[in-house]
């Protein structure tokens, strides 16, 4: 991801004449070029902008040499194999002289010793591999940059071609951080969008302190499509018992269950019944045409499971769910509800539902401090697939 659009090298292993291996280098334009041992080049076709994830492949193999921006190829050209270099490869800056720095930030690179097809960069593009890949014995370099701290960074692939860094860059974490502060007691956060989020690694959602200390806080979640109408607070289900005329059923939660309850009980009958799996005053039974049973949002998702077979008479008898989003609890430093392992979240609403209450009647509560975090596995900045053998490889670094 690029902090500004200006010329710059991203990843080089190219010096003077005679000693240059490979470059991708960016335009002050925001196009890139990918250039093999001379001063040919191809060029991409999609301008960068700045603030934004690409993945950026280069592949040549001795006879034709491409281009790939987010797994599509923009360029292509005759070209010769990759020449010797006896230069260090460097990220964000010049292999010889460490001019024409560029700040960038990095999520992975990959150095391949096999030209890799469009379908195999698509493949692998938006996620981390491993020894399990079919082609891990031909990655010459891969560096996860996770580290985190410290001045180096390990290369994964077992070839050893660590690398350090140079000059001042810092570790950044992959987290997009939403801050959320001072709530009182019952708030609903601004929905914010996650729309930049192509898949999800893992969220996280945690809070640190309230005034007063005392405060009873439950923090809710839910994610949406829209940015307009706020989630249901309530998990709504219809029972639709039909025309039965006799015999009993049963509700429960998928461990416990209510006992037999007649086909023409009163709506009080199945709260009572349901009351003794999810708690006195969580759940209330309206009667109408059918029954609608409604949930109270600490309940979360209900699980609540029907059992028809004891009934008699002309009947079809259904137990629906409320297809609408419904907020659920969250817990301190853990997931977010709504929120599963590779989601796309394009288009997608975080929603943040927040409530305080304490004893203390002269006090109003507040929550001082709310973060959530989503953990992105998408589109890694440089992603680099080149055709390069071992023997080309000595150090790596990287400046800032």
């Amino acid at each position: 991801m690029l902090d500004s659009i200006d010329k710059g090298h991203i990843i080089t292993k190219y010096a003077a004449v005679g000693n240059r291996s490979y470059l991708l280098y960016i335009l002050d334009t925001g196009e890139i070029r990918f250039y093999i041992s001379s001063s040919v080049f191809v060029e991409s076709t999609t301008t960068l902008s700045s603030g934004v994830w690409y993945h950026i492949a280069g592949v040549a193999d001795g006879t034709n040499r491409k281009i790939f921006i987010n797994g599509v190829e923009e360029d292509s050209a005759l070209g010769s194999d990759i020449g010797e270099s006896s230069a260090d490869i460097h990220f964000c800056a010049r292999a010889d002289t460490q001019g024409d720095k560029k700040n960038a930030t990095l999520k992975e690179a990959r150095i391949w010793k096999k030209a890799r097809s469009e379908s195999e960069i698509n493949e692998d593009k938006d996620k981390e591999i491993d020894s399990n890949h079919t082609d891990w014995s031909d990655l010459v370099a891969y560096w996860k940059f996770d580290e985190g701290t410290g001045t180096t960074f390990s290369d994964s692939s077992g070839e050893n071609n660590d690398g350090n860094l140079q000059g001042s860059p810092t570790w950044v974490s992959s987290y997009t951080t939403f801050p959320f502060v001072n709530g009182e007691g019952y708030r609903t956060s601004s929905p914010i969008s996650l729309d930049s989020i192509k898949k999800v690694k893992s969220s996280n959602i945690k809070w640190t302190s309230t005034e007063p200390t005392d405060t009873d806080l439950k923090i809710y979640t839910a994610v949406s499509d829209s940015n307009t109408v706020e989630p249901n607070t309530e998990e709504e289900q219809t029972l639709y018992l039909g025309g039965a005329t006799g015999g009993t059923f049963t509700l429960g939660d998928g461990t416990t269950n209510t006992s037999a309850i007649a086909y023409d009980a009163t709506a009080l009958t199945i709260q009572t019944e349901l009351e003794t799996i999810y708690g006195s005053g969580l759940v209330s039974v309206v009667a109408d045409t059918d029954f609608t049973i409604t949930f109270d949002i600490s309940v979360g998702v209900s699980d609540l499971e029907a059992n028809f077979t004891s009934l008699t008479g002309d009947t079809n008898p259904s137990l629906t769910l409320d297809d609408a989003v419904d907020y659920a609890e969250a817990t301190n430093d853990s997931t977010i509800p709504g929120i599963s392992v590779d989601d796309d979240l394009t288009g997608k609403y975080l929603w943040v539902r927040q409530e305080l209450s304490t004893e203390d009647s002269e006090e109003t509560p507040r929550l001082t401090n709310l973060e959530y975090d989503v953990d992105i596995q998408a589109e890694p900045a440089e992603d680099l697939n080149v055709d390069l053998s071992v023997k080309n490889i000595k150090t790596v670094k990287i400046y800032g």
